[in-house]
């Protein structure tokens, strides 16, 4: 099956399958059985031109993130802090990061069924998270 590929050992060859509209990641094949994405900037020794290889679309990424600092982080309606909050989030807490806004400073999580935007800069995300969907904000 398809799966974001965490973990291989540096030197593992594989083939180049496709590249995400963006340029970021590339479709690799490591085995038979195993193909997933990786960000282009993990890769060395390139043998192919990567803007040659067809469009493919990455599999939705989900991150955990647990909220930073030492004081409430806030869950809130749209990215931006104008907007309502929502939930006020203990330094500690996990949320499930699954989204982000245009420029990533703003993540779009659920937080135990609330779903809102935290900015970034509070959160701790396990792993990279220009790598989460871009998701249009409602109106304010």
């Amino acid at each position: 099956g398809t799966i974001t590929l965490e973990g291989l050992n540096p030197l593992t060859e594989v083939v180049l399958l496709s590249r995400d509209i963006g340029g970021g990641q590339v479709e690799v094949q490591v085995s038979e059985q195993l193909t997933g994405w990786l960000l282009i900037s993990e890769l060395t020794n390139i043998s192919a031109e990567i803007n040659t290889l067809n469009l493919g679309s990455p599999v939705p990424t989900i991150r955990q993130a647990t909220v930073i600092g030492t004081v409430r982080a806030n869950l809130r309606r749209g990215p931006g802090s104008g907007f309502l909050v929502l939930q006020s989030l203990e330094p500690g807490t996990t949320v499930i990061a699954i989204g982000r806004n245009d420029s990533g400073g703003w993540l779009y999580v659920n937080a135990s069924g609330i779903i809102g935007w935290m900015s970034a800069s509070v959160l701790d995300v396990d792993g990279y998270e220009m790598l989460l969907p871009v998701i249009k904000p409602d109106g304010g």
